[in-house]
């Protein structure tokens, strides 16, 4: 996984300088690599490139995209997984509560999934 991401690192550099930060190929690059960085438990690193992800996100695609849906839970669990639970709950209420409430027929699948997700982990907020 670290030779995947020193790849992945070196793809986002030539994106980032030949298209630009707002392509949607620069964007997934952007998310695989924030997922691997994850995955290597590096959560400042994955964090950083969320926060970062999800503000072109919301700016280039809009508060409701999917992309951007996606983007918004991948830093939710990142930033739970460091246990910040207020910045936690501030990226649900600020960029996924809308999610419910939507009719989840209006949503495409992955957004109908994060949906149920984040009113669970809302429930758990409440409830703890």
């Amino acid at each position: 996984m670290a030779g995947a991401c020193k790849l992945q690192q070196e793809t986002l550099a030539i994106k980032r300088r030949v298209q630009g930060n707002e392509r949607p190929k620069t964007l997934a690059s952007m998310s695989n690599l924030a997922e691997n960085l994850r995955a290597q438990r590096d959560l400042a690193g994955a964090r950083k490139l969320q926060e970062e992800l999800l503000t072109i996100c919301r700016r280039v695609l809009g508060a409701e995209h999917q992309h951007t849906t996606i983007s918004a839970w991948n830093l939710y669990r990142t930033v739970k997984d460091l246990g910040e639970q207020s910045a936690a709950r501030a990226v649900l209420e600020c960029n996924l509560k809308w999610l419910l409430v939507r009719d989840p027929a209006t949503l495409d699948t992955q957004q109908r999934k994060t949906r149920n997700h984040a009113a669970e982990a809302i429930m758990r907020s409440n409830s703890g």
